[in-house]
């Protein structure tokens, strides 16, 4: 449910409004809700609606939910409920823009394309008959009472079944500007390359981005983008449940279905390569990259909405396919939310759609983010039962991030963006060394540092701590080299293409041999496999967003002087430690009589990932104990 942010001043229309002026929510019961009635009017007349409360169980009722951004700004505009002579309720300007533009009914398509377009002499086509403004329109600032928690807490666990029921998703991205035309028609563009032979569409491509004249389009889908829209954590719900969207800009619209045809265009590893090529050293890139991004959550939406109706989880074959929760919690870093609770709370109808029930209750009025948190990773672990929640642990959290919610070392702060988040927590084989390791191209090469072996870990959420049982495999006695990527968001394949070193020092024979160990163990999956247009259908949600920069530290153990590496922040005598349940090595840290998480890791010896180590444990050369987590 989203929120404004942050204390803001009072807006002049909020202090002339007098008290008895303002509207007075009646109360709401059982499965009821309100929808808001609007009355058409012109540009400059008042908004005028009515609020009536209807049951979500009535299917005769019909309407539209609005999904929209709150902003920052305070609230400016009137909205009389019942008549000039009823009560008020401010809204705020972006709200205040969304129901301008609708009750007009004058939305128009731009794709020259479409079969709107057929009759047309002029360059834009109304679309009122396909798109009319609805009689009923639910929009969550309007038809929640916002000052009751308790009723917001009730009125969010019915979201779900409210973008479900409603006959479409009114996607307002905000008023028009230059790049919006540009950018609808470059997207309606790709979308017709998908019938086009392979060869011919990738010379197009290589026209369309080296091109001087195209550059300009693809600024514009960079701007697109980059609309604060495509940022809200609860266009995850809304999108995927809902049974058709349509995305609003101005008085221009666009369908869903045309907009997802296009993403896997997009997302072809060759059209990332030309663009790459053909922006990097100018100030585009900036813009193709925003560009890129966009794409990815479009695609990620459209993967979840395919893997609901289909019953898969949107990982596919992923270690962690019976566990949708983390896939989702994953994909909800990638969107940014004010209330923290809402990271949790806006996948929550997902999930039951998933199948799954996390009893997890919505509570506004005494639940904390640091609670919540660590809850939701307790039955992660349940639906899982591995530890791959570790994962979504961030690498290298500042002090002041550790104190905004007071979390432990094991639980993630789910408001941190994904690329905060370990490269480790998905290594796998290059697909060359499946065959030769014996991994079965079902585990997808995932790395098995603990054997087969079950996870065991207990929570006790009281006292922030997890005791989970693994073993030691040796201590950290070297820091070596400290490896980056040449550029933010630079994958390391195409730095390869360029010609250009991965490493900030050029290594010697010795170190050339590690490092290309280093890169192969942990980007090799990534050079190895060339997308086309076909499997760019099915890649995963993970994988469906740009890299994370790669920022790596390379390790030797004292004992049995193992080379690793890792992308935490490391100390000499860190504990290299295998807990049962975890694919990978992990760095663990004394502190009094507890254990700290530090990060994730990688052992440059294959066999050892494979789980060599637990042979010893059936030998008794390796011992078990429990580790006390906070």
């Amino acid at each position: 449910m989203e929120a404004p942010a942050g204390r803001r001043d009072r807006s002049p229309a909020l202090s002339i409004m007098a008290s008895d002026l303002q509207y007075t929510y009646d109360s709401l019961t059982g499965r009821t809700i309100r929808l808001l009635r609007l009355r058409p009017g012109s540009p400059g007349s008042p908004f005028i609606g009515s609020l009536d409360m209807v049951s979500l169980d009535d299917a005769s009722v019909e309407y539209k939910a609005l999904s929209y951004v709150w902003g920052d700004e305070s609230p400016q505009s009137i909205l009389w409920i019942d008549g000039v002579d009823g009560r008020q309720l401010l809204i705020r300007p972006n709200l205040a823009a969304a129901l301008k533009q609708l009750r007009q009914n004058q939305l128009s398509c731009c794709d020259l394309c479409c079969a709107c377009q057929e009759n047309s002499t002029r360059g834009q086509q109304a679309v009122n008959e396909q798109f009319t403004f609805p009689a009923y329109l639910w929009v969550d600032a309007v038809c929640i009472d916002q000052k009751n928690k308790k009723e917001r807490s009730q009125q969010v666990s019915l979201m779900s079944e409210i973008y479900t029921k409603a006959s479409a998703i009114i996607a307002w991205l905000g008023e028009e500007d230059e790049y919006t035309v540009p950018a609808f028609r470059l997207l309606y563009g790709l979308y017709n390359l998908w019938d086009w032979w392979l060869d011919d569409a990738k010379s197009a491509i290589r026209h369309l981005s080296h091109n001087e004249k195209f550059k300009s389009f693809w600024v514009a889908l960079g701007h697109f983008f980059a609309r604060s829209w495509w940022m809200r954590m609860w266009i995850v719900q809304e999108i995927v449940l809902a049974r058709d969207v349509i995305f609003v800009c101005g008085h221009w619209c666009a369908s869903w279905t045309r907009l997802c045809k296009a993403t896997p265009v997009l997302m072809d590893i060759s059209i990332t390569h030309e663009l790459s090529e053909a922006t990097l050293d100018t100030g585009e890139f900036r813009h193709f990259y925003a560009a890129l991004r966009g794409i990815g959550l479009l695609k990620c939406l459209k993967i979840i909405k395919t893997s609901m109706r289909s019953g898969h989880n949107p990982n596919g074959t992923r270690s962690r396919k019976e566990c949708p929760f983390y896939t989702l919690l994953f994909v909800g870093r990638r969107y940014e939310a004010t209330d923290p609770l809402d990271k949790v709370y806006g996948i929550l109808g997902l999930l039951r759609r998933f199948g799954i029930n996390p009893q997890l209750e919505v509570r506004y009025c005494d639940m904390t983010a640091c609670d919540l948190y660590m809850i939701t990773t307790e039955l992660i672990y349940k639906e899982g039962r591995n530890l791959d929640f570790l994962g979504l642990v961030e690498v290298n959290r500042s002090i002041d991030q550790i104190r905004r919610f007071n979390l432990p070392s094991w639980a993630p702060d789910f408001t941190l963006p994904a690329n905060y988040l370990s490269i480790f927590r998905d290594t796998r084989y290059a697909p060359r060394w499946l065959d030769k390791f014996e991994v079965s191209r079902e585990r997808s090469g995932t790395f098995a540092f603990t054997g087969d072996f079950q996870s065991c870990c207990e929570f006790d959420i009281k006292t922030k701590t997890i005791i989970v049982t693994g073993f030691r495999v040796d201590t950290i006695r070297r820091i070596e080299t400290r490896l980056v990527d040449i550029m933010k968001n630079f994958k390391a394949d195409r730095a390869v293409r360029y010609g250009k070193r991965i490493c900030w020092l050029p290594p010697d024979e010795v170190e050339e041999s590690k490092l290309e160990k280093i890169w192969d163990s942990v980007l090799g999956h990534e050079c190895s496999q060339a997308r086309t247009w076909v499997n760019a259908e099915r890649i995963s949600v993970e994988n469906s967003f740009p890299p994370p920069r790669v920022n790596l530290w390379c390790f030797q153990t004292a004992e049995m002087g193992l080379y690793g590496v890792t992308d935490a922040a490391i100390c000499l005598n860190g504990h290299i430690c295998g807990l049962l349940g975890l694919g990978v090595p992990c760095i663990l840290r004394r502190q009094e009589d507890s254990w700290r998480f530090v990060g994730l890791s990688h052992i440059l010896d294959l066999e050892i990932m494979n789980g060599y180590l637990m042979e010893g444990l059936k030998r008794g050369v390796v011992t078990l104990e429990e580790f006390v987590i906070r």
